[in-house]
């Protein structure tokens, strides 16, 4: 079948199309004889109206996208990477897991608070995230610890730091059972 220009193609759907340009081409799935057909089809929304209300839609909906992605994107509560003390704290957790097993993970400790080969092992497979605000006390904090070991089971531990000189150090590191 040949389709010719300004035919309209119904398809099962109850859409259409139309040809734009004279091409022999089968209708049930053969090959074109010389090449591909130029057929646009139309959406059922866009039936009807011009080219120009239609771009002027589309912006205006890609202008919403937009404005809402940036909107949630800004509306976080607290700052996932946090400065000063808070971020050395938040800093200390995080990496704590990533140095278990290596020759600095004992510089993250309190000299009094280094854990033994069996917790250091322990702690090299959990994932360790801090969780809410860290209230400061001076030189020390207490904070909570989401730990998270391989089979994604997490419990909520409270966990110690305190500053030593101007680095600080965790002191104490309870592990869940």
């Amino acid at each position: 079948m040949a389709w010719k220009i300004g035919d309209t193609i119904h398809d099962f759907k109850g859409g259409t199309a139309t040809v734009f340009c004279d091409v022999p081409c089968d209708l049930y799935g053969g090959q074109p004889v010389n090449r591909v057909p130029d057929i646009r089809f139309k959406s059922k929304i866009y039936v009807g109206v011009s080219k120009m209300t239609q771009r002027a839609v589309s912006y205006f909906l890609s202008l919403v996208m937009w404005i809402a992605v940036l909107g949630f994107t800004g509306c976080s509560q607290e700052d996932p990477f946090p400065s000063g003390d808070k971020g050395a704290v938040y800093d200390l957790t995080r990496s704590v897991s990533d140095a278990a097993g290596r020759p600095g993970f004992a510089d993250l400790f309190a000299e009094d608070a280094v854990p033994d080969k069996t917790q250091e092992e322990k702690i090299n497979r959990l994932v360790c995230i801090p969780q809410g605000d860290i209230q400061f006390e001076s030189d020390t904090v207490k904070f909570e610890v989401t730990v998270e070991d391989m089979k994604a089971n997490a419990t909520v531990m409270t966990w110690s730091a305190r500053k030593v000189g101007e680095t600080w150090k965790l002191t104490d590191v309870p592990l869940p059972p």
